[in-house]
């Protein structure tokens, strides 16, 4: 291994820190083999991926303990590339993928259920309303009583699948621009 490709890899590792520290960590690891010559440095240092890991726990911790200057978006992204340099990332990644799919799974489910209950609240009215019709020639009060109940119903599956409606379209739009962000923060790096 040479100078170029062990900064090439190290930048590989890198890319994904905030500008300022993976420029200023990108410029520390030039000058060291600058100044150590290309031998000594590697000699000297450990591989790519463990100076990588060695850093970002290095400005993990830096962000942590000065809390007037760290940010949480910046200490959550330093943990989860502290996580993700550790030989253990191939494991979490699959791990955070079937989670968002477990939520997104969860999600569908409880709009299937809100939907069902809609339907049924919706035949369960129906129904109440053609019991009052046969119901008005036995006793008027209690025709209006199961009229009362059916249109209730009725209302109920109605506000329920407006509901549906609604937390539908804001599931597939957060969904998206999620999906979005993460792209474009994909192109980025």
């Amino acid at each position: 291994m040479n100078k170029e490709s062990y900064l090439a890899e190290l930048e590989r590792y890198l890319r994904r820190l905030p500008k300022e520290d993976h420029d200023s960590a990108m410029e520390y690891f030039t000058e060291y083999f600058d100044e150590a010559g290309t031998e000594q440095a590697l000699a000297q240092l450990g591989s790519p991926r463990q100076e990588a890991e060695q850093l970002l726990q290095n400005l993990l911790q830096k962000q942590v303990q000065t809390p007037k200057e760290h940010k949480t978006g910046n200490i959550i992204l330093l943990t989860l590339l502290a996580i993700c340099a550790a030989p253990i990332a191939a494991p979490i990644a699959i791990a955070g993928v079937a989670l968002v799919l477990a939520f997104l799974l969860v999600i569908a489910c409880v709009l299937l259920c809100v939907v069902l209950f809609a339907v049924a609240a919706l035949l369960v009215g129906g129904k109440l309303l053609l019991r009052a019709f046969f119901a008005l020639p036995s006793s008027v009060p209690g025709a209006l009583v199961i009229a009362g109940t059916g249109l209730l119903f009725l209302g109920i599956s109605i506000l329920l699948i407006l509901g549906c409606i609604w937390l539908f379209r804001l599931c597939t739009v957060g969904i998206g621009k999620w999906t979005h962000a993460m792209m474009q923060r994909k192109k980025v790096h």
